[in-house]
């Protein structure tokens, strides 16, 4: 029985000693659509290589945080598990990221099976002992082919080395650039800005995307950024000396090139904050000891 006011409810309480009380199920809330993007983007995770004790290369799927406090991050990722570590009595039960990349940035990731390797990999980026290329699409004609920008970032200096592969024709923008990008200092967010600075910015960066552009990226957006960590060369933590070379050859990379033919495909969400840069330079000492730290005890788990 219903009761139409908070008056008729007491009266029938007085008259009776039973009281029925009717609790409607809420039906189930639906997987909002950023939820399902990024269990997507949990799935796209996968192994390219790895040593037994010391390392894993993975590939991070585009859309999916390196770490963080909230949603789905490769560090959170049972991808990362470690099913042999009790038998190698390893100190980690799952493989930790030793440096980063930006959320939009898919690609070939290293991570440390141990808080020994985790040290040793540190010291190689800190030290610049490990070379990482990227292969990105760009607006207009990068001009000249190769060469180096050095645009300051946030008041300190940064160099990006460069080099065209190839020249696209485009009916959006006139032209479009495949670019071969090497970061030598590590600073955040640096190849997006770096290639802004030069007025050509990554295809479908809506944060560091030209302002002339702004009006026409809306019109027709683009669903990813195309930018993708290709290559990664960096001294074995065993035996420091030998370098360990993984390539585009061994990874499922995206065409890139294929994808410009739809250039009216669905719109993707502007991205988020991004994290601090992680030791890629030197001077950051306490804020890597603290990440660090937080890291560690995610893979103790």
């Amino acid at each position: 029985e219903t009761f139409s006011s908070r008056n008729n409810l007491f009266r029938h309480l007085k008259n009776t000693d039973e009281v029925h009380v009717r609790q409607d199920q809420a039906e189930p809330a639906q997987e909002s659509t950023k939820k399902r993007k990024t269990l997507a983007a949990d799935e796209g995770i996968c192994t390219v290589s790895e040593d037994a004790e010391w390392y894993r290369l993975v590939v991070k799927p585009q859309g999916l945080a390196t770490m963080g406090p909230k949603g789905m991050t490769l560090l959170k990722s049972d991808k990362l598990l470690l099913p042999d570590a009790i038998k190698l009595q390893l100190s980690y039960k799952k493989a930790v990221p030793c440096h980063r990349l930006d959320r939009a940035t898919g690609g070939i990731m290293l991570c440390s099976k141990s808080k020994l390797a985790e040290r040793i990999l540190y010291a190689c980026f800190r030290y610049k002992l490990v070379q990482k290329k990227y292969l990105a699409i760009v607006v207009g004609k990068l001009e000249p082919a190769e060469g180096i920008i050095d645009t300051p970032i946030s008041g300190k200096a940064a160099l990006t080395k460069y080099s065209v592969s190839s020249y696209t024709p485009s009916k959006q923008y006139g032209w479009i650039t495949t670019v071969e990008l090497w970061p030598i200092t590590g600073k955040n967010h640096q190849l997006r800005r770096h290639l802004q600075s030069v007025g050509h910015s990554i295809v479908g960066d809506k944060r560091y995307s030209m302002p002339t552009l702004w009006s026409h990226i809306v019109r027709t957006p683009i669903d990813s950024m195309f930018l993708w960590a290709v290559e990664i060369v960096f001294p074995h933590p065993q035996y420091c000396t030998e370098l360990v070379p993984s390539s585009a050859e061994e990874l499922d990379v995206p065409d890139l090139s294929a994808k410009m033919d739809d250039e009216n495909s669905s719109d993707d969400e502007e991205a988020e904050e991004e994290l601090e840069l992680l030791d890629q330079g030197a001077g950051h000492g306490e804020n890597s000891s603290a990440i660090g730290r937080s890291r560690a005890e995610v893979a103790a788990e």
